[in-house]
């Protein structure tokens, strides 16, 4: 699993307006999760046209709606709002865990589900990459993926340490990422 982040997108060009258009009607077709978005697709896997401006289209429409969050089949791409969002409650956890893609709108918390899901299932360490621009938002989605760790991984050993260590973790871990 893997996450970009980014800065607001361009305006796109209308060439891309016909292809978002249809996806996004054929998106309203179906009932929940990633099918049910109101405003651009959300997974991007299901554009209609596959090109720059459509995609950026697509990422500007949602950015407008206050969806910051938008899968391109197992990556979730994040757009970097500048400005605190009221997406990260626990009852927004609950709605994720044992969860799957498509059930759900996008969001770094299914980032989390999947990595926690798959070290379950495979018996084995998993890796998330967080990559973007200085500015993009790394730091504030990685502990966005702690918080929904330590929450679906239970609070072992009392309220709330573990996601209080793993937080701690989180400058060594920026550290070693910001390294020449």
């Amino acid at each position: 699993s893997a996450l970009a982040t980014g800065h607001h997108p361009p305006p796109p060009t209308d060439r891309a307006a016909n292809g978002a258009a249809a996806s996004r009607a054929r998106a309203r077709t179906m009932d929940g999760g990633v099918f049910a978005e109101k405003v651009g697709v959300g997974d991007m896997i299901l554009l209609s046209e596959i090109s720059e401006d459509a995609v950026w289209r697509n990422l500007s429409e949602r950015l407008q709606a206050g969806s910051i969050y938008t899968y391109i089949g197992m990556v979730v791409v994040a757009v970097n709002p500048y400005t605190r969002l009221n997406l990260y409650k626990d009852s927004d956890i609950a709605k994720y865990k044992g969860r799957y893609t498509h059930e759900v709108a996008p969001h770094i918390y299914m980032l989390g589900e999947q990595s926690f899901r798959s070290m379950l299932r495979n018996r084995a360490n998993q890796c998330v990459i967080i990559s973007g621009e200085s500015g993009a938002g790394k730091t504030e989605n990685t502990k966005k993926v702690i918080q929904y760790l330590a929450y679906v991984a239970g609070r072992a050993g009392g309220e709330g340490l573990l996601e209080e260590q793993l937080l701690k973790c989180n400058p060594i871990l920026e550290a070693f990422g910001n390294a020449k």
